[in-house]
């Protein structure tokens, strides 16, 4: 018995001694590309300095590079390679998972060696023809911000010019512009709305279905957006899906209050460069329910989502990648009467689905051009029934909701570089749309039956853009080019030209500007909308056209450090052929409408305008810390048939936010263990809504709104506080992370909207999401 006790002591000693003395490494590899064209970049010095110790490596003939043995915890990496502006970047090196980069680098347009340029920060975009009003953004980040839930969305919420809804949806408010004009791109083509429990016409919902695990360096843009994006006014993201590592396995296991999900990647054969990249969430709650737990009597969220990428390279015909992206998800609920011994007074189901599944094939030709050709199918189904009590105490169905919608992209697009100066791009995308759209409404007494929609068939929408980028000289850049789009249902077109230059002085300040003209079309259901004229049934919407605005930009960046930036943009956006309603004498503009099917008479008669300054000054992530501050004041107006100037809905003047984090090393400086600490503030004017009359409600059995003074009523200011705690481990072949998210610390419960009930007569508030908790676990091997 001694000698198992003294055996057990000395392997106790001896693993204490190897956890405190073993510093971890790992491996940092990755491609290095040109910038413009994506071809590998031969002969690159890659290096990271850690500790006195420089760990090097040069690309091979493919621009791959391997650094080997690197100590897990944050490290900044330098390329170097003649005629070309070193790249730096800030990466988190772990235990677990090897770090594969694609790096870009930017040719030098006359090739000194002496001249010295900083290259864009931490945040600049993947597509470099942005000049103005865009933002990159990794994986990182969207884990990294309180309150941000590893979703895109609500990451996006902290930069200058946006703002939330406050409702809990991750629907985002870009310059005072309606949520209903951001665009999403999936892979480079566009996708439909990519987020659970959505509705008709809606950009956003109260979760994503795209996975933070699995994005790639994406995009955000809030205004006078390059040539190649069409079909949005307000905003785009432009999400990129990550590749699988192609030289080991590796897997990610995650349980969080948001759903329980698995991951996996690696190469298909060992010899082989092809990779997989799959992941697979469902609902934690529902999943407690399957388990006999009784988490909720109703309104209990069920969804599940999968994400995948499939990487193919090939010696002589390019890189095919297949890639895919879905989700389901629905929801029962009912309402209950309180002065009525919490008697049910209404019930219903929603069910929402949508999928891409895409085809994509890069294919090089020569030094200086890059074809890529995509082929997409994507579709979106969404169901909706409610039930209500009529006044004889019998339930009828009020609201009957089915609509799928399908469609089958083609892209091609083609990028040449002339020379270091001259860079052309062009492309067209054909989208063949198929849809079935049938909705229903019933009066209050259920005695009465109204199809706003009963239409199936299909359409289509052509665009074509093309772009050149011209840099003079290293300091300057202009990038001009046209976009067009064309919508064969009724012939509407719109040729979209834009212009956008940044300047450099003295290395360190940057002056940009943007003007361009952008437009995007309804869902289909508001051109098939029906309405009773004469006796008849009438489609009074199918030559509706694009709503459309001019977007005029300037801007100044600063780099006051090598990692704190500021930087300040006035924008002034002209919105024109707004769809508005067909009458001398009414106030309703489709501008203030963020989701939810139209059924009224509309022609492209209205107008609007934002303008505005904002304000970011951020450092990016290092030695242990960073922080945002990003401040906007701005007014957004509309103008609809009855020619009053009013404010539109999303008018809520100014928007600030804060945010800041610390990581602390809690190993004593052994990189194993990290605790994280960060915090957000945010402070918006409140949305306007207009006041609801409630004899004329009463009268007609629904919510009536005082049409005299429409969005005439500010909400109370929106102010919330998120705090996120974390504590990362590191051991020899595993990462474990254990972190709490805790969103509207303080519980601020403000009055966000409100509609009339028929069955109670009253009037009843939505308000702001309370505190919620989110608590996860991660463990990656």
């Amino acid at each position: 018995m001694k000698k198992v006790t003294i055996i057990l002591l000395l392997w106790a000693l001896a693993m204490n001694g190897f956890a405190q003395d073993t510093t971890l490494v790992q491996t940092v590899r990755g491609t290095v590309v040109d910038e413009d064209v994506q071809l590998p970049l031969i002969g690159v010095l890659v290096s990271i300095t850690f500790r006195d110790k420089k760990y090097t490596s040069t690309t091979n003939f493919e621009g791959v590079f391997k650094l080997e043995n690197i100590p897990v915890g944050r490290q900044e990496l330098l390329c170097s390679y003649f005629g070309f502006e070193d790249k730096r970047m800030n990466v988190l090196v772990s235990s677990a998972k090897e770090v594969v980069l694609t790096i870009r680098m930017k040719e030098f347009v006359n090739e000194l060696g002496v001249v010295e340029i900083i290259g864009k920060p931490k945040g600049q975009t993947k597509n470099e023809d942005a000049s103005v009003s865009a933002r990159g953004f990794d994986v990182e980040e969207t884990k990294r911000y309180a309150g941000s839930l590893g979703d895109p969305a609500r990451m996006a919420s902290s930069y200058a010019g946006v703002s939330t809804n406050a409702d809990g949806n991750n629907d985002i408010i870009v310059r005072g512009n309606s949520p209903r004009g951001v665009l999403w791109r999936i892979e480079g083509v566009e996708a439909p709305n990519p987020n659970h429990f959505s509705s008709e016409g809606a950009s956003g919902g109260p979760i994503s279905i795209i996975n933070s695990n699995m994005l790639s360096n994406s995009d955000f843009y809030t205004s006078a957006f390059p040539a190649e994006f069409g079909n949005a006014y307000s905003g785009v993201f432009d999400i990129n899906l990550r590749h699988g590592n192609s030289e080991q396995r590796e897997y990610t296991a995650q349980l969080s209050v948001l759903g329980t999900e698995l991951g996996a990647e690696g190469p298909f054969a060992k010899k082989s460069k092809a990779s997989y990249n799959v992941n697979y969430r469902y609902s934690t709650l529902e999943l407690i329910q399957n388990l006999g737990v009784n988490v909720a009597e109703s309104a209990l969220p069920k969804y599940q989502d999968a994400t995948f990428k499939l990487r193919f390279p090939t010696a002589k015909m390019g890189v095919f990648n297949l890639y895919g992206v879905g989700g389901a998800s629905s929801v029962s609920f009912s309402e209950l009467d309180e002065d009525n011994n919490n008697r049910k007074y209404m019930k219903g189901t929603s069910y929402t689905k949508m999928g891409v599944l895409g085809l994509s094939h890069l294919l090089f030709a020569g030094d200086n051009t890059q074809f890529k050709t995509s082929l997409v199918y994507n579709g979106k189904t969404l169901r909706d029934k409610v039930d209500v009590l009529n006044r004889q105490d019998d339930f009828f169905r009020y609201q009957d909701e089915s609509l799928n919608y399908q469609d089958l992209r083609l892209n091609l697009a083609v990028q040449h570089k002339l020379s270091a100066k001259h860079v052309v791009k062009g492309g067209v995308n054909y989208t063949q749309k198929f849809f079935g759209v049938d909705y229903k409404l019933q009066n209050v007494e259920g005695n009465f039956q109204q199809t706003l929609i009963d239409q199936s068939g299909n359409t289509a929408v052509s665009q074509a853009f093309v772009n050149w980028k011209y840099r003079p000289t290293n300091k300057l850049t202009i990038i001009g080019g046209v976009h067009q789009i064309h919508f064969h249902l009724n012939g509407k077109n719109s040729v979209e030209p834009r212009i956008g230059a940044t300047y450099t002085l003295k290395d360190k300040h940057i002056l940009k500007a943007g003007i361009g003209v952008h437009s995007r079309l309804e869902p289909i259901s508001t051109y098939y909308t029906q309405i009773q004229k004469d006796g008849n049934v009438v489609q009074p919407n199918v030559n509706l056209g694009f709503t459309k605005a001019r977007h005029y930009v300037v801007g100044y960046e600063t780099r006051i450090t090598k990692n704190i930036r500021w930087s300040v943009e006035a924008y002034y956006q002209d919105l024109y052929d707004v769809p508005v309603e067909n009458n001398d004498t009414s106030s309703l503009s489709l501008i203030n409408i963020s989701e939810g099917l139209i059924n009224t008479a509309m022609v492209n008669q209205g107008t609007g305008e934002n303008y505005g300054v904002e304000m970011t000054l951020e450092r990016f992530f290092s030695n242990h810390y960073y922080f945002l501050v990003t401040a906007s004041l701005f007014e957004s107006k509309y103008t609809a048939m009855d020619g009053i100037k009013r404010d539109t809905r999303y008018n809520g003047n100014a928007v600030l936010n804060v945010l800041a984090g610390k990581e602390f090393d809690v190993s004593r400086n052994n990189k194993m263990k990290f605790f994280t600490l960060s915090t957000k503030g945010s402070f918006a004017g409140g949305n306007r809504y207009t006041a609801i009359n409630i004899a004329a409600s009463k009268a007609a059995g629904e919510t009536v709104e005082d049409y005299e003074n429409p969005y005439g009523v500010r909400a109370s200011n929106y102010k919330r506080f998120d705090v996120q705690l974390s504590l990362r481990v590191n051991r020899k072949k595993t990462t474990r992370e254990w972190k709490l998210d805790i969103q509207n610390v303080t519980n601020n419960i403000n009055t966000i909207a409100q509609y009339y009930n028929p069955y109670t007569q009253k009037i009843v508030k939505g308000t702001q999401l309370g505190l919620l908790p989110v608590l996860s676990y991660k463990i990656e091997f």
